[in-house]
């Protein structure tokens, strides 16, 4: 379809086609009401108001606005289509209850208008995320799917009420970038490893025994790596004053540093969920 019209509206029509909308500046409003069709293109240079409501697209559902008018406002109520293709420019306000799609390529970069779409959305869809996620995973970009799944955690953050759940995203985004990025964890280890090495050594004359480690840094490394014993008389060394409570400390914390990141490398390796 093609021409100069301010408003155009598709209602109750099947189409064992493609539905191609193009139009000029002068469209304002675009509404399809209980559609369905073999492919959908969506491609005005301008609009203000486009509303897709129950529709079923079996092919790909192609979404490219040049320029929004002022107050612009996109619709997508109970609508599923195959692959969803989105590119340009995004409205002021998103309302999208019901969309699904088996497919999305957004760009080569997705990020920047995932972050337009939720910042102009009125309710936060953690599945938008997953769906582009499991797409460009799909796609043989995994380090793309890894991003959008950080970002969803980030929206997670943003968008959750609980103290108690913000705090145990911000942990997991400090220790290793929701696991994502295990490598945060390794150097959050090596770190704690080299504090414990400096603390002790410096408290040798604090030792509440007789017994002294053969070598500092490897006795941090069995203070704060749980599960792993390089020399068994590292369990007869002690300390007199805060150097003891420090290496219990030390020990139960790494040891929730350790399981948190060795959960959380499951569960970025696990999937999407």
């Amino acid at each position: 379809m093609g021409g100069q019209f301010k408003t155009l509206a598709v209602r109750i029509s099947r189409f064992s086609d493609q539905l191609a909308i193009l139009s000029g500046r002068a469209l304002e409003k675009i509404i399809l009401d209980d559609v369905k069709s073999d492919g959908l293109f969506i491609r005005p240079s301008s609009a203000r108001s486009i509303d897709v409501n129950d529709y079923i697209d079996t092919g790909m559902f192609f979404f490219s606005v040049n320029r929004w008018s002022e107050d612009s406002e996109l619709k997508l109520h109970t609508v599923s289509t195959g692959r969803f293709l989105l590119r340009k420019a995004l409205p002021q306000k998103i309302s999208a209850g019901g969309f699904v799609f088996s497919g999305a390529d957004w760009g080569v970069d997705p990020l920047p208008l995932l972050k337009r779409w939720t910042d102009a959305s009125s309710d936060y869809v953690p599945g938008l995320y997953t769906g582009l996620a499991a797409s460009y995973l799909a796609d043989g970009q995994s380090g793309m799917a890894s991003d959008i799944l950080i970002a969803k955690q980030n929206a997670d953050y943003a968008h959750s009420t609980s103290p108690l759940e913000k705090f145990y995203l911000f942990v997991t985004w400090l220790l290793a970038d929701y696991g994502y990025h295990p490598e945060i964890g390794l150097l959050w280890v090596i770190g704690f490893v080299g504090i414990a090495t400096l603390v002790f050594k410096t408290g040798e004359k604090s030792l509440a025994s007789k017994k002294r480690p053969r070598n500092w840094l490897v006795f941090a490394f069995d203070a704060v790596i749980p599960g792993i014993k390089l020399d068994d008389q590292h369990g007869e060394v002690g300390f007199r004053g805060w150097r003891q409570y420090f290496l219990y400390f030390l020990r139960f914390l790494s040891a929730v540093v350790v399981v948190l990141v060795i959960e959380l490398l499951k569960k970025s390796l696990g999937g999407l969920g």
